[in-house]
């Protein structure tokens, strides 16, 4: 079939009709991805005859990503909501042309429009023009889900800089990924001035920028972009860190290719539609999910659970809300929910979508029910921003997503063996990893598509368990000597850090465990991340193996799932070899693990 003889609309009907959810008469999906930019030409085509305002970017030759998602629907008039977030009764509102919700007058919500959030950007342009950012610079924007990202997002694309989005996390996981992006200027609010000491001097603190309109009296005009010109600089929770960790580089024409793709096919976005994706992780899902938001004028809710949770009364709740993307936490959170509440159909939801790569279990089994979404259509996706948006997804079902994935509309990729990487798929099992140094993403061939069956490297939910990051923020805590970390088979997702400690009595050892274990949790808590918490600390008072003057971490999973470090641990040969060990480090002045060998007699 040729796939300029592939029609939209039907496509569009298909992909959104619930069903088996098994991929029957989809040749049109394998040929997208074989010819990308034909795909893409005529998504474009089927977009004009759709639009009363086209896009102004021209694929191939100039992309002007502000204008298509701003200005655009500016010029319609521009008081629809782009963004309704909850603020505090009484809370000050730092941003000028935030509008209070006219038609729900609850102190709980606030709107941006799109003509005040276009207004919000000229004031941020002109501000930014005046400390001496210029197309061509590079912003590292550190903010939580908030109407502050939105608002420095869109103004550094208006001024052409090359973007990326950090969440304010502990000071080591932001000083690794800023010094990938050297020379960077930082937007961020001062309240995180602490978390960036390294980096202040680079610092834009919102509270400090000058008024708008003193330096210039003039908007900053929207930048049109090469195609190929890098917009986004994104780095992947699905990424394997490495001592020479990079971010992810987004072209222009990519990011608005992408952008409407998964809004029409996947998302079912249209002018007016209401998304929400409480609690969702902010370097999986952004800034991917806000910028297809508003290409398709569309409006992005930001709540938590607590707020579904919490069962508002119509007059309270500030918008209907037409998709709503469950995430584990929020799903465990809705199974909270009093059974007698009203369904979240009733709140206007017509489709729920679940990461593809979540660990199947019949808690998703009791949400369906518990919330009433048996009529509701459902789908799973797999999202990345930085890959770009929607990597693998399913058809829709009803109530309950299906299990059969596909690669996205117009994605290339290959599929790989598992045992040899340099050769293709052979049999049911085959290898996808579209992020560099991903986690190694395992299908297994079924139905016309591939259920997800877990990953090479440690993982949750396909995110790639960050060990050597952990290794390096634990390694100077005094009893550890070594790390190392596991994951069980499949996708339960369940990750153990096996902490070594070297040689000690075994009484004494087990002794300090539940303090050092707080110790080790607390670190990884306020230096790097929470989601970087393992499910599982096991501590071992021994050396690991090493191999090259590294931990063998192969030895350390195969002895882990074995059970028998634990013997190897209380076996006196081996207290003997490890404290020989013990004896030849000191001798030489050297360590024998990932950190040192000092003992002082705490925990």
């Amino acid at each position: 079939m040729s796939l300029t003889n592939i029609n939209i609309p039907n496509a569009l009907l298909v992909l959104e009709k619930p069903g088996d959810g098994v991929f029957r008469e989809m040749d049109w999906l394998e040929q997208s991805r074989n010819d990308s930019r034909a795909f893409f030409r005529l998504l474009f085509e089927h977009h004009a005859t759709q639009s009363s305002q086209p896009f102004k970017s021209i694929p191939g030759i100039g992309i002007d990503l502000y204008h298509d998602l701003i200005i655009r629907h500016q010029n319609e008039g521009g008081g629809r909501p782009a963004f309704i977030c909850r603020e505090p009764k009484g809370a000050a509102l730092p941003i000028r042309g935030l509008l209070r919700s006219a038609g729900q007058r609850s102190d709980a919500w606030n709107v941006l429009s799109y003509a005040a959030l276009h207004s919000a950007c000229t004031e941020r342009c002109q501000q930014w023009e005046a400390r001496g950012m210029k197309a061509g610079d590079s912003l590292c924007i550190v903010a939580s889900m908030d109407r502050e990202l939105l608002i420095a997002l869109l103004s550094g694309l208006r001024m052409g800089l090359a973007v990326t989005v950090l969440p304010p996390s502990g000071p080591e996981f932001l000083a690794r990924r800023i010094a990938a992006i050297p020379s960077a200027h930082i937007s961020c609010e001062s309240r995180y001035a602490s978390l960036l000491q390294p980096f202040v001097k680079r610092c834009h603190f919102v509270e400090d920028l000058p008024p708008p309109g003193v330096v210039f009296s003039s908007a900053t005009s929207s930048l049109t972009s090469a195609a190929e010109q890098p917009v986004l600089a994104l780095f992947s929770p699905h990424s394997h860190v490495t001592e020479d960790l990079q971010p992810c580089l987004l072209e222009a024409q990519t990011v608005l290719e992408n952008a409407l793709r998964d809004g029409l096919f996947y998302l079912s976005l249209r002018s007016g539609t209401v998304l929400a994706a409480p609690e969702s992780d902010l370097l999986q899902y952004q800034p991917g999910l806000l910028l297809t938001c508003l290409l398709h004028g569309a409006t992005y809710l930001h709540i938590g659970a607590s707020d579904l949770l919490a069962d508002l009364p119509d007059d309270k709740w500030p918008t209907p809300l037409h998709v709503l993307l469950i995430t584990e936490r929020v799903r465990d959170t809705l199974l909270q929910r009093d059974p007698k509440a009203q369904p979240l159909g009733s709140k206007g939801v017509r489709l729920w979508i679940r990461d593809a790569l979540t660990p199947a279990s019949e808690s998703w089994d009791d949400l369906i029910d518990r919330c009433s979404l048996r009529s509701v259509a459902a789908s799973a996706l797999w999202y990345d921003s930085a890959a770009g948006g929607c990597q693998l997804i399913s058809l829709r079902g009803l109530g309950r997503p299906p299990r059969y994935l596909r690669a996205a509309a117009g994605l290339p990729f290959r599929l790989r063996h598992p045992g040899n990487q340099r050769d293709s798929a052979r049999g049911s099992l085959a290898l996808w990893d579209p992020v560099p140094l991903g986690a190694g993403l395992l299908l297994a061939a079924s139905n016309g598509g591939y259920l997800y069956a877990g990953t090479l490297r440690p993982s949750q939910q396909g995110r790639c368990y960050p060990t050597l990051e952990v290794e390096e923020t634990l390694s100077d805590i005094p009893f550890v000597v070594g790390i190392s970390a596991v994951c069980e088979e499949g996708d339960s997702g369940v990750i153990t850090l096996l902490i070594f400690t070297g040689p000690e009595p075994l009484d004494e050892a087990r002794s300090y465990a539940s303090a050092r274990q707080s110790t080790l949790r607390e670190r990884i808590q306020t230096r790097i991340d929470p989601s970087y918490q393992p499910t599982n600390i096991e501590l071992y008072a021994m050396y690991p193996r090493l191999r090259d003057g590294r931990i063998d971490h192969k030895w350390c999973a195969h002895e882990f799932a074995k059970g028998t470090l634990r013997s190897r641990e209380e076996d006196p040969i081996f207290q003997l070899l490890d404290s020989l060990r013990a004896a030849c480090a000191a001798h030489r002045g050297e360590a024998t693990g990932s950190g040192t060998t000092q003992r002082d007699g705490n925990p």
